[in-house]
């Protein structure tokens, strides 16, 4: 399509704008551009939200104050002007404005399949992460072991030997919550050399 008035796609804040000046002279307005802005104000158009004032690059002399139009904001100027040029331009707009649209949707279906495959080819290429073991608490490692025995009577001295490699301040305070819940008893023992000795029964 035809460029009627050129759009500032990357705008203010990303809306797409349109030069205050460069829209008078394509409306081929035959007042001056500060009294036209001025007068065209009075339909209620607020600064900050449908138009941005800037200075416009000089050519020799002190540069002018121009102001960024919003489409929408372009769109109804061209229309308060009841010509057919105004109209025309803002057709021009209208169609514009669609194929953008179109193109920004078309673009933005193509970088979800592209985001989609991407994380495809990553689940593939990514290796099988291997499954560690459940880590045991003290107690059932404990439990497991003295059931594993077979053995139904055990010497404190045969309970750390089958519960490798938990060290004696780690199986000491199993065995007493063990026989807190009644799982195992435990008793001492006073040997003929007069040594006591502990004893883990199961029950």
């Amino acid at each position: 399509m035809y460029e009627l008035v050129k759009i500032n796609l990357s705008g203010y804040g990303g809306v797409p704008t349109v030069s205050g000046r460069e829209l008078h002279e394509a409306l081929e307005v035959e007042t001056r551009y500060n009294d036209w802005f001025a007068r065209m104000c009075e339909y209620g158009f607020v600064e900050g939200e449908d138009f941005y004032s800037f200075l416009s690059k000089s050519t020799g002399g002190r540069p002018g104050t121009d102001h960024a139009l919003t489409i929408d904001t372009a769109k109804e100027i061209c229309m308060l002007q009841r010509t057919e040029t105004g109209r025309k331009i803002r057709r021009y707009f209208i169609e514009t404005e669609k194929q953008y649209r179109e193109q920004a949707g078309g673009y933005g279906d193509l970088l979800r399949q592209i985001n989609e495959l991407r994380e495809r080819v990553e689940l593939l290429e990514k290796p099988a992460k291997k499954q560690l073991p459940v880590k045991k608490s003290n107690a059932e490692y404990v439990l497991e072991k003295l059931t594993a025995s077979g053995e139904q009577v055990f010497s404190k001295h045969r309970v750390l030997e089958l519960c490798k490699p938990l060290k004696t301040a780690e199986v000491t305070p199993v065995l007493e919550e063990l026989v807190r819940m009644g799982v195992i008893s435990c008793q001492k023992i006073t040997s003929n050399r007069g040594r006591q000795k502990e004893i883990i029964e199961m029950k």
